[in-house]
Formats: C-alpha cells, structure tokens, sequence
C-alpha cells in the first residue's frame, strides 16, 4: 500500500504532475491486514494533525494545512472510509448513498438518500458485537481523527479511471 500526497494549491498544470507526488507512506499489504488502520496510519495521523493545529512556513510566510480528500479505486476508498468491500454479497454497497441492492440489481437505478458526516456518525454508533455493519458502515474512519476532515466532506470522491474507464465508457 502506497500513500502519496499532492498539494491542493498549486495551479492544476502543476498538480497533476508526477514531480509533485510525494510519497508519505509505503506498508506491505500484509502487514496492513496484521496491524490494521489504526497502527499503520498512526504516524501519518498524528503529523496531519499537528499540521492542522500549527500549519508550516515556507519563505517566511505560514500555511494552513488541510487534507482535503483521499483518493482511491472504489475498494481502496470503501476500506479507508470504513465501509463493506465486499460488493457481490453486502446489501448496501454504495459509499455516497443509503441505495440497497436487490437479488434484480433495479435498486441501484433508484435514487436514495445522499449520506451525510451526521448519518455516517448515527451509522457507526449503531454498530455492536452483534452488528457488523450498519448501512454498510463496518466502523468509524480513523481519518475522522483529524479536526477538518470527514468521509464526507467530500472525502472519499470518486475515482473516473474505474468509474468510467473500466466498463462505463
């Protein structure tokens, strides 16, 4: 697993540029399953967060710092939200919306209501030893940690390379 950061406020010639991804965080995938997301992300939390409270200076001028949103494939995004990722087998399988999927797949042609940080909240809370999920909600994000950022706000966007390039388009 590969965590890169990009900053938001360059002009967008420059941040889509590979020169400007810098590497935060690299983990095998197996010791991300050992430990989990609490451990693995740990270090990186706890520098986002104290950027967040003191910002830094460049040039002797300060900078706010927020992290604006994680970018991910749909599984990669629903693991880092703390949602189902298994898509064929749970009922709710959407990370933007409470649709439900049916044995006939029309539900996921209905409009359903838009999650909100409020109802993501309510849905971790509803969780227990005997509930392992709620509205897809599996637990709360450790990203949720941070003072300026929430799943979504809009935190988790979708990714147009597998959204429309794998199959849509």
């Amino acid at each position: 697993m590969a965590v890169y950061m990009a900053l938001a406020n360059l002009p967008p010639h420059l941040r889509t540029s590979i020169d400007n991804l810098q590497l935060v965080l690299l983990c095998r995938e197996s010791d991300v399953n050992y430990f989990g997301q609490d451990k693995i992300f740990q270090c990186l939390l706890d520098d986002l967060m104290y950027l967040e409270c003191n910002g830094t200076s460049v040039n002797d001028r300060s900078y706010e710092v927020r992290l604006i949103c994680l970018l991910g494939d749909n599984l990669g995004s629903h693991w880092v939200g703390e949602f189902n990722t298994s898509f064929s087998i749970h009922k709710y399988v959407c990370r933007y919306c409470i649709v439900q999927r049916t044995c006939d797949n029309s539900a996921l042609c209905k409009t359903a209501n838009i999650r909100t940080p409020d109802m993501y909240n309510n849905d971790v809370n509803c969780l227990s030893d005997t509930v392992s999920s709620f509205h897809g909600v599996v637990r709360a994000s450790v990203f949720n940690n941070l003072k300026h950022y929430h799943v979504y706000l809009p935190g988790l966007p979708p990714c147009l390379g597998h959204d429309l390039f794998e199959g849509v388009v």
